[in-house]
C-alpha cells in the first residue's frame, strides 16, 4: 500500500480500511503464538534476526535461540547494522545479551552515507517499489540481503503492541496507574463527541502544511477517531485493517521480495495479536516491562526487560548528502497546494 499525497505531506498513514478483516480472539498462551511465529522462520533457514540490542529485538532473538536449541534447528543468526553515527550504537545491550546467549556468529553490517534517506540503497528501492511508508523500511534492504534464501525476523510492533496509546487512560481509570492530568485529558477526549474531537485536534505544530492539506488531514483523522475503540484488546484486533498496518508490511514485503527471504514479525502476525486481545482484554498489559517478563523473562536478560532507552539512527538516516539536497534542491519536488517548501526544508534540516 502506497501513501496518498495527503499521507506524503503529513508523513504518516491516516485511516482503516473497514472491508479487511480483525485478528480473530485466540484463547491460548501468547508466548505459545509468540513460538509459533518464531518456528516458521527458523524451519527456512538461514534464520536471521534484526538485532539492535533494544528490548522487542533482543526478545525475539533470545526466543528465537531458545526454540532452536530445544528443537534442533540451527542458532539464528543475529544481524546487526552498524553506523558512524556513535548516537545509534548499542554495544554494551548486544553484548550483554550476546553473551546471555552465547552466541558468537553475529552479522554486523558496517553501513555509511550509502543507507542516508537520499542515498543509494533508499533509491533503489523507492525505485523498484514506489514511495513506502515507512520511509525508513529501506533500511532492512542489507539485512535482507544477510536473510537471502532463509528468514528474516524482527522485534517490529513492539512499541504499538505494548503501548497503544488507549491503554494509559484505560489503565488509569481502572485504577491499574495513577491519574495524572496527561491521562484525563486523553480519556476525556475519547469521551467526546465526534464533532468536539475535531475541533479538539489542532496540529498548530504542523506548521508545514497548507491550510488546505491540514483540513483534509484533520477531517481524515477525526473520522479514523470516530471509529476507534477504548477497548484495548478490540483496537489491538483491528490494527490490522488500518492503512498504518498495511502500509509497513507491504513495503517490508517489497523490500524483502528480491532476497527471496521470508519476513516475520512476530509481534503483528495476527495470531499473536489475538492472543494479546485475549490476554490483554478491556485495559490491555500492566506495562511493557511487566509483558517482557511475563512472556520473555525465563530466556531474556532482567536489564533487557527493565530498560527504558532506545536507539536512535536519525544521524544515520539524515546525513551530509541529505542535509545538502534539502538546503538547495527540495523546493521544486514539493506541491505547493500541500506543503510550504521553505517550512518543509527548515523542519528537515532541524531534524536531521
Amino acid at each position: 500500500m502506497l501513501p496518498d499525497p495527503i499521507e506524503i505531506a503529513c508523513g504518516f498513514m491516516i485511516g482503516r480500511d473497514p472491508n479487511r478483516p480483525i485478528a480473530a480472539i485466540r484463547r491460548v498462551p501468547v508466548r505459545s503464538a509468540l513460538e509459533a511465529e518464531i518456528t516458521r522462520a527458523l524451519m527456512r533457514p538461514p534464520c536471521v534476526v534484526s538485532f539492535s540490542g533494544g528490548r522487542d529485538s533482543s526478545a525475539i532473538l533470545c526466543l528465537a535461540t531458545a526454540i532452536a536449541r530445544r528443537n534442533g534447528f540451527d542458532d539464528p543468526v543475529p544481524a546487526t547494522l552498524v553506523f558512524d553515527d556513535d548516537a545509534s550504537r548499542e554495544i554494551e545491550w548486544q553484548e550483554l545479551v550476546l553473551t546471555h546467549l552465547g552466541i558468537r556468529n553475529w552479522e554486523r553490517v558496517t553501513c555509511g552515507p550509502e543507507l542516508e534517506v537520499i542515498g543509494p540503497v533508499a533509491a533503489a528501492v523507492a525505485e523498484r517499489a514506489g514511495l513506502l511508508f515507512p520511509p525508513n523500511a529501506y533500511l532492512h534492504d542489507p539485512l535482507f540481503r544477510v536473510a537471502t534464501g532463509g528468514s528474516l525476523l524482527t522485534g517490529f510492533g513492539g512499541d504499538e503492541v505494548f503501548e497503544h496509546r488507549a491503554a494509559l487512560a484505560l489503565r488509569a481509570a481502572r485504577g491499574l496507574e495513577p491519574w495524572s492530568v496527561l491521562t484525563a485529558k486523553r480519556l476525556a477526549h475519547r469521551a467526546l463527541p465526534r464533532h468536539r474531537r475535531e475541533r479538539a485536534r489542532r496540529f498548530e505544530d504542523w506548521d508545514w502544511l497548507t491550510s488546505r492539506a491540514r483540513d483534509e488531514a484533520r477531517s481524515r483523522t477525526t473520522a479514523s477517531a470516530s471509529t476507534q475503540d477504548l477497548h484495548w484488546g478490540r483496537a489491538l484486533r483491528r490494527w490490522p485493517a488500518s492503512r498504518y498496518y498495511q502500509a509497513v508490511t507491504s513495503a517490508l514485503a517489497a523490500v524483502a521480495a528480491p532476497h527471496d527471504a521470508q519476513l516475520v514479525c512476530p509481534f503483528i502476525e495476527p495470531p499473536v495479536l489475538g492472543a494479546l486481545a485475549a490476554r490483554g482484554g478491556v485495559a490491555g498489559l500492566e506495562s511493557r516491562a511487566a509483558a517482557l517478563h511475563e512472556f520473555f523473562g525465563d530466556v531474556l536478560p532482567r536489564a533487557i526487560c527493565d530498560r527504558t532507552t532506545k536507539a536512535v539512527f536519525n544521524g544515520a538516516m539524515f546525513g551530509p548528502a541529505s542535509r545538502a539536497v534539502a538546503s538547495s534542491g527540495i523546493e521544486g519536488a514539493l506541491d505547493p497546494s500541500l506543503v510550504h517548501p521553505g517550512r518543509v526544508r527548515d523542519r528537515w534540516l532541524l531534524d536531521g
